[in-house]
This record gives structure tokens, C-alpha cells and sequence, in this order.
């Protein structure tokens, strides 16, 4: 079984497998019938990364941008953060009202981000 996505084991997230796949798959590893082999990130790379990803996707639909499409550098990422901080601060708690221009569930805020990792 190869499975390379992003998945959640409690919530329910865009663009993740939901906690039901995810379930299914540990069981698969459980059951050895299945091997796992987990990436980790640091969650403040991971939520500076999402916050550049959605804003990207829910402006334009683009589902290709990364830091480096946006950023020429790190100060450049550090002045749009302050600039932009309600923003940020509104995506990292996960408020609907961040994904309101889009259909569907909201992606995790930080607290449910950092327990599912």
C-alpha cells in the first residue's frame, strides 16, 4: 500500500483524507499488512506554509504556490506577516470567516494542527 497525502486523525480538514481513511490505513499498519512512514514538520512551518498556500487558493485558485513563489526572502515573508497579522492570526484559529470565499469544511487552526501532528 503506498498512500503520500495529508491526512488528519481527529478533525476534519480541506484537502486532507478525512479521520475515517486515516483509521483504516493505521489499521492496515496494525494488522502488518501495511508499512508507515510518517514526515514530520515543524508546525510553525507548517502554518506559515498553509497561511501562503490558502491565501494563494482562495484568491486565485492557485494550487501550485509555495514560499519561494511569493517571497524573494525571508524579510519580505516577515513584512507581509506583520502587515497582514489579523489575517494571519484569523487563519491560525482556524476562523470560518478566513474560508467563507470557499466552499466546505475549514482547514485546521493551529491548536487542532499541532494535535493531530
Amino acid at each position: 500500500m503506498v498512500y503520500c497525502n495529508h491526512a488528519t486523525i481527529r478533525h476534519v480538514s480541506r484537502f486532507q483524507a478525512l479521520p475515517g481513511v486515516t483509521s483504516r490505513i493505521l489499521e492496515a499498519v496494525r494488522a502488518r499488512r501495511a508499512d508507515l512512514i510518517f514526515i514530520y514538520r515543524h508546525p510553525l512551518d507548517s502554518l506559515l506554509t498553509n497561511w501562503v498556500w490558502w491565501r494563494a487558493y482562495l484568491r486565485n485558485k492557485n494550487l501550485a504556490t509555495v514560499i519561494s513563489t511569493v517571497y524573494k526572502n525571508t524579510g519580505d515573508l516577515c513584512a507581509d506577516l506583520e502587515k497582514n497579522f489579523p489575517e494571519f492570526e484569523s487563519f491560525a484559529k482556524g476562523d470560518p470567516a478566513f474560508f467563507a470565499t470557499s466552499l466546505g469544511p475549514r482547514f485546521l487552526s493551529f491548536p487542532e494542527f499541532v494535535e493531530e501532528t
